[in-house]
């Protein structure tokens, strides 16, 4: 039996540990890729790193994704400015008439980019459809799922936008936005510790709520505090790695915010 080369032994490693590498995850830069779309325009990832991007890959037999793109065109790329959120739609393995077919059938009008072979989906890592993913402006996987969720995808596109989302009470006081400055969130990698840190500029009763990425409420705070520079302690050792939503409020104004939790 012939042995097989030392050559040949690095060559698997390094090919092995770059389909790894490239693999997305929340919290680590989205891989960058140039693919054109149907008439051949190129288009690179890149290009919109000042831009939060919903990346969403389909193919053009897939149920869910014919159901999913509509709610695309109308809640996302209609409801946001395009110089600031842009969706990008990668069909996996389809001939321009599959997608012609597909575009007037949903009647969408988002860019759709061609990953013809399907080698940029397995270098994602991905292997079912629909797949989506919201990149902040660093080119950071902020979401990532299987399936869709529209509601999901707007709380994280506004969390990212900095603007209250669907979580904010409707009656709170816009109006008085400057009675306390939100800091800024401090996760710990070390130990699930969250440390949300705000300045108050008089004594106040705050409250702190976190929610998961569904919206669900996970974790309610609330102390009595003077004037001056805080801190919120979050315990987040039973929650798994992921983005989270957090609304602290002083009563008079509400700030939003989010942080990568990454164990």
């Amino acid at each position: 039996m012939k042995l097989p080369s030392l050559l040949s032994i690095l060559l698997f490693f390094i090919i092995a540990g770059q389909s790894l590498h490239s693999q997305a995850a929340v919290g680590q830069p989205a891989q960058n890729f140039t693919i054109p779309d149907t008439t051949g325009t190129l288009f690179t990832l890149d290009d919109f790193s000042d831009k939060i991007v919903l990346l969403t890959f389909f193919a053009s037999w897939c149920v869910p994704c014919i159901q999913e793109a509509p709610l695309l065109e109308d809640s996302i790329w209609q409801h946001y400015p395009q110089d600031d959120v842009n969706v990008l739609s990668i069909s996996v393995q389809d001939s321009i008439w599959q997608i012609d077919n597909f575009v007037n059938n949903t009647g969408i009008t988002y860019p759709i980019l061609r990953d013809r072979d399907g080698s940029l989906f397995a270098d994602y890592g991905f292997s079912n459809y629909p797949v989506n993913l919201i990149l902040g402006r660093d080119g950071i996987v902020e979401y990532l799922a299987g399936g869709f969720d529209i509601a999901v995808f707007r709380e994280v596109i506004d969390s990212l936008r900095a603007i209250p989302t669907g979580i904010q009470d409707d009656n709170a006081p816009l109006e008085n936005l400057a009675s306390f400055q939100l800091i800024g969130p401090y996760p710990n990698p070390f130990n699930g510790a969250v440390n949300i840190q705000f300045r108050l500029n008089a004594p106040a009763n705050v409250t702190l709520s976190v929610y998961d990425i569904t919206g669900q409420s996970i974790i309610n705070l609330n102390e009595n505090y003077n004037s001056g520079l805080h801190n919120f302690p979050v315990n987040m050792l039973d929650h798994a790695s992921g983005i989270y939503i957090f609304k602290i409020t002083d009563g008079r104004a509400t700030r939003f915010g989010r942080f990568i939790l990454q164990k």
